[in-house]
């Protein structure tokens, strides 16, 4: 119930005490609030003032004293903190704390939450409701408008029917009794109807296991945007709450967690005997479910494992990064609908491998929204998977080895995809792959429309072609409209068919609209990446690692509105060169697909030769790229913070085993590279827009101080041994990953290799007079050595794949890293001639 002002000590501009009013926020049964400026302080806070109406009233302002004082002993987090109390010109009033946000009410008025929110906000509800029972105090009023919503946690409000509870005391204790006589009458019903437990309603006696069935009550509406308990009239709805359970919230979410259900029913208990007795318990199961998985009786997470950097300095005892994978996560998503219904859960896959090195294969939901096709690994094989939604197992499809990227055929009948340099389709109930036309070794997508035509990206620098389904000639449907225009990628088709979205990846990169009926294109949204229309009228697609979802008129083809955001940290592939991938899918039915970014743990460990593990450095972390120096006495390393998101360098001596910090500066500080005495270190930084080149010392004194600054994001190789020449990569939309040269003496910047190939993990030999380098001229990585500076000539070090090589010292051998993860050597003679040995493990 909402009270107009009546006080009319109080209005903008007014004072009360030291702290001047601002604005009216809003106002409750027990007391109206503003926004005002504490004038001591200069902070904003919130003032609550008992109504005049009330002020006379003794139990009012009894109840009204009451939180007050009950707020001041309740110092927690997701708490709203009290700051003063006062009394001026006949007003009585409560300082808090200004919580900036919505109320939960108000965020259930856009539909349910998403069940990683449910976990998170609840479980901080219910902590907070924890701490307020260990200080005695009940709430008896839990509600969704009594619970506001930052970005960043849950604050409970309102604390104007809170009770102290009775404890435990003998019957012989008169005089404790009298002080606990409560302010209201036995059998009087305090509270919001929808969210009071039966004893309330009977006016019985409340105590602390009353606020879990609001909290559980709370819960439901969180996960599945229905109240627990409906009636038309109060009478109705208070025999709901008696007598009646309610609906099943997987009948309405289908894919929630068994746990998570358990806990909201236990909550719901007629009897409060059978509730979690405390509401530490509930916090703890919320946490639990959200980080359990399969263990919380959800099905498992995908794993794979993400896509990086990935870059391994090797010596004769190796440092090798051991990584934990990422997760994956589903939801039903209807944007279209002004209050969107939200459902997450997470999906099994135990076919996959925990060792993929690549998460670029892709995953589909069939245009109905009940099955799934994904690319899994068993037996280090990739093949592709259908998994019913309904159901908790798997199965693989003879026939599709090496698969990636699946789509679906409009009728739910056939999957296509990418294999051995092919583009195929098969049949899902079951039979043979067809072939149904060439691609190349890296393809980026395809669609299927209702006329029986397929678009696809043959590869990673070309336009769209199209093909029938059933074979034949492959025609392009895009052109390539600019040198600097990299490739079109991640086609989609459009309800009519004929219109197409996809990704245009160079200068101009976005999400364009095309035409099966001419080569001409619209730009549809800016710097967007790979679309889904999902009817009937919106857009999802990646913008700054978040999947959003926008209008979209396929009438006028144009969006509508502003984008809404579906999921962070669903992310793009690529770093300073981004594939465009964002890692979801969608059905016809609203039901989207995502796997999120999560950072990765590892572990940095020694190993010998054989690949025994000799020891282990530091604990685990987010730790990525380490890179020892030249005398193996110290290792630099990326190390991000799981809060932030904000990647430094640390290094770490390994004779004491003492971490320090090298980079404090703004941006993301990556790529530590030791200078040959090792006395300094160069780095990349994007503290002001692309990476560029910075140094300082490697005891971590001294100023970061930039080194040298392009147009294009670069990142150091290797630094010679003489000190003069770096050796970086650098990331072009024609030519990919090139290799070029600093020259320190005179800071000037010239190509090393720029072929229409990938060039990387370069690595200078000791003399300097070599480079030993990573080159995808084959179709995969191989090990190449050539002259430097370059003369034209060159030696393929691998024979079957090859990354990451390392010179030994005495210059005799090349240690590399095969697709395998084995360890390679091989002997090498520099002189007279440049001589190749027989490669090892």
């Amino acid at each position: 119930m909402l009270f107009p002002s009546t006080n009319m000590n109080v209005s903008v501009g007014s004072r009360l005490g030291p702290y001047e009013i601002v604005s009216r926020i809003g106002a409750g049964g027990m007391g109206e609030v503003w926004r005002a400026t504490d004038t001591r302080l200069d902070r904003s806070v919130a003032i609550k003032v008992l109504p005049a109406e009330f002020a006379q009233n003794a139990q009012m302002k009894a109840r009204f004293e009451r939180e007050a004082k009950t707020i001041s002993q309740l110092n927690h987090p997701n708490i709203c903190s009290l700051y003063d109390i006062g009394h001026d010109s006949g007003t009585d009033f409560l300082v808090m704390e200004l919580l900036e946000g919505e109320t939960l009410a108000e965020r259930l008025d856009k539909g349910a939450l998403p069940l990683t929110e449910v976990l998170r906000y609840g479980a901080q509800i219910a902590d907070a409701l924890a701490r307020a029972h260990r200080q005695g105090v009940m709430h008896r009023d839990l509600k969704p408008g009594n619970v506001m919503l930052s970005r960043s946690a849950a604050k409970l409000l309102d604390f104007g029917l809170a009770k102290t509870l009775v404890p435990v005391q003998p019957v012989s204790a008169p005089d404790d009794a009298t002080q606990q006589k409560p302010l209201t009458q036995e059998g009087t019903i305090l509270g919001t109807f929808q969210y009071m437990a039966p004893e309330q309603l009977a006016g019985e006696e409340a105590d602390a296991r009353t606020d879990i069935f609001a909290l559980g009550a709370v819960l439901y509406e969180m996960a599945t945007g229905k109240r627990a308990f409906e009636g038309k009239t109060r009478t109705s709805l208070i025999a709901a709450i008696i007598a009646s359970d309610p609906r099943p919230i997987s009948e309405i979410q289908p894919l929630t967690p068994p746990a998570f259900e358990h806990v909201v029913q236990k909550c719901l208990s007629k009897d409060r005997e059978d509730r979690w007795q405390s509401a530490h318990d509930v916090a703890e199961e919320l946490t639990w479910i959200s980080g359990a998985g399969s263990k919380a009786g959800a099905a498992a997470p995908i794993v794979a494992r993400q896509r990086t950097r990935q870059r391994l300095q090797l010596a004769s005892a190796a440092l090798l990064l051991a990584a934990i994978t990422g997760v994956a996560g589903f939801a039903i998503a209807n944007a279209h609908r002004a209050k969107a219904e939200t459902l997450r859960a997470l999906v099994a896959s135990p076919e996959l491998d925990a060792a993929v090195e690549e998460l670029e294969t892709g995953f589909a939901l069939s245009p109905d929204g009940k099955m799934l096709a994904y690319v899994g690994i068993r037996n280090g094989v990739a093949l592709l998977f259908i998994r019913s939604l309904d159901r908790f197992d798997s199965r693989a499809l003879a026939g599709t080895e090496g698969a990636s990227f699946p789509f679906w055929s409009p009728d739910n009948s056939q999957v296509g995809f990418f294999a051995e340099l092919k583009l195929k389709r098969i049949v899902v109930a079951g039979g043979e792959p067809q072939t149904v036309s060439d691609a190349e070794e890296i393809p980026r997508g395809g669609t299927w429309n209702r006329d029986g035509v397929i678009l696809f990206a043959p590869g990673p620098r070309s336009g769209l072609l199209r093909v029938s389904a059933g074979g034949g000639p492959a025609v392009p449907a895009t052109i390539l409209e600019s040198r600097n225009e990299a490739s079109h990628r991640w086609p989609a088709f459009l309800p009519d068919g004929r219109h197409f979205l996809y990704y245009v990846m160079g200068d101009k990169k976005g999400i364009y609209l095309g035409s099966l009926d001419s080569h001409q294109r619209t730009r549809i949204v800016d710097g967007g990446s790979n679309p889904l229309f999902v009817s009937p009228g919106v857009l999802l697609f990646v913008r700054d690692r978040d999947l959003v979802a926008q209008r979209f008129d396929t009438s006028h083809f144009r969006l509508i509105g502003e984008p809404v955001s579906v999921a962070e940290d669903i992310g793009q592939f690529g770093e300073d060169g981004p594939t465009g991938y964002g890692r979801f899918s969608a059905s016809d039915t609203g039901v989207v697909a995502f796997q999120k970014i999560s950072l990765m743990t590892s572990q940095l460990v020694w190993r010998d030769r054989s690949g025994a593990e000799l020891g282990r450095l530091g604990p685990p972390g987010s730790y990525m790229v380490p890179i020892l120096s030249r005398d193996a006495t110290r290792v630099v390393i990326n190390r991000t913070d799981p809060k932030t998101r904000k990647t430094d360098l640390w290094s770490e001596d390994l004779t004491r085993g003492v971490y320090s910090r090298l980079t404090t500066g703004p941006g993301q500080n990556t790529i530590g590279l030791w200078s040959p005495d090792g006395k300094q270190i160069v780095f990349s930084s994007n503290r002001n827009g692309v990476f560029d080149f910075y140094i300082k010392t490697a005891n971590g004194g001294g100023d970061e101080r930039p080194l040298f600054a392009s147009p294009l994001s670069k990142f150091a190789d290797d630094w010679s041994a003489d000190g003069r020449f770096i050796v970086y990569e650098q990331f072009t939309p024609k030519t990919y990953n090139d290799l070029w040269m600093l020259d320190l003496s005179s800071h000037k910047a010239t190509p090393v290799l720029t072929t229409e190939f990938d060039e990387l993990h370069a690595q200078f030999s000791p003399d300097g007079k070599w480079l030993a380098y990573t080159c995808s001229e084959s179709g995969k990585g191989e090990v190449y050595v050539q002259s430097f500076p370059p003369s034209g000539d060159k030696w393929q070090v691998s024979t079957t794949g090859g990354d990451q090589a390392v010179w030994s010292r005495d210059q005799k051998k090349i240690y590399y890293v095969a697709p395998d993860h084995n360890l390679f050597e091989v002997e090498i003679a520099t002189a007279p001639t440049f001589r190749i040995g027989k490669a090892a493990a």
